[in-house]
C-alpha cells in the first residue's frame, strides 16, 4: 500500500514543478566568433578577423543577421576611392533576413532579403547547438570558398536577451 501514496506524490510533483525546458533559439544573440574550418586539414581561421561584431535576432518564427568583420573603416569620402571602399566593406559583412524553421534538427532559412541579392530565395541551413542555455553555435554545410578550399563556418552566439 506504500506505492500509491509514493505515486500519488510523484504525479503531484510533476504537475507542480516546472518541466525542465530546452533552451530557445528566440531572442537576441550577440556575435561572439565565426571560424572557417577547413575540411581537409581541420585548421581554422577567423576570416573575419579575432572579435568581428554582430547579431542575430530570432522572433516570431523570422530572423534577422548582421555580422560584420572586426576593424572595418568607414568610407572616408574621398570620389577617386570610393568603389574600392564600397567593395572593401561589402566583402566584410554579411546580413539577411527571413523567416525561419526548425527540420530535422536544423535551421532552414529561406532569405528574403540580404546584402548578396544571389542569397535571396535560397535556404540557408545551418545545424544549432546549445553550449548552455545563453551560449548557441550554429554551423554551416561544408561549401567552397573562393580560392577552392572546402571547409564550414562555425558561428558561437552569446544570449543578449
Amino acid at each position: 500500500m506504500r506505492f500509491i501514496p509514493v505515486a500519488f506524490a510523484v504525479a503531484m510533483a510533476s504537475s507542480i514543478l516546472p518541466a525542465f525546458a530546452e533552451p530557445s533559439e528566440v531572442g537576441v544573440w550577440r556575435l561572439q566568433s565565426i571560424v572557417f574550418v577547413d575540411e581537409a586539414t581541420g585548421a581554422s581561421s577567423a576570416r573575419f578577423g579575432e572579435k568581428p561584431d554582430g547579431y542575430a535576432i530570432f522572433a516570431n518564427g523570422h530572423v534577422s543577421v548582421v555580422i560584420n568583420a572586426e576593424s572595418r573603416a568607414p568610407l572616408s569620402g574621398a570620389p577617386d576611392r570610393r568603389t574600392e571602399e564600397q567593395a572593401r566593406l561589402y566583402s566584410t559583412m554579411t546580413a539577411h533576413a527571413g523567416k525561419y524553421r526548425l527540420e530535422n534538427g536544423r535551421f532552414v532559412h529561406p532569405v528574403d532579403v540580404a546584402h548578396d541579392p544571389r542569397m535571396v530565395g535560397k535556404d540557408l541551413l545551418r545545424t544549432t547547438k546549445f553550449l548552455s542555455a545563453d551560449v548557441m553555435e550554429s554551423t554551416t554545410p561544408v561549401f567552397a570558398t573562393p580560392d577552392g578550399k572546402k571547409g564550414r563556418s562555425v558561428i558561437t552566439w552569446r544570449r543578449v536577451q
